[in-house]
């Protein structure tokens, strides 16, 4: 589904990876993929301004 969000213009798409407790993040949408990915497993999320703390994301 990346491609579409990215080909829609969706700026940023979180993935929660519940077998390794991670949250991949991925940013900067270019052409059919994006231009920034992480994968977070402690930490923060930031967007739009809005912090939230990995460990609340996951269960």
């Amino acid at each position: 589904k990346h491609p579409l969000y990215a080909k829609a213009g969706v700026p940023e798409v979180w993935v929660v990876d519940l077998v390794r407790d991670r949250v991949h993040v991925f940013r900067k949408p270019q052409g059919e993929g994006y231009g920034e990915a992480q994968a977070l497993e402690a930490g923060e999320l930031s967007v739009l301004g809005l912090k939230v703390p990995v460990k609340e994301v996951l269960p």
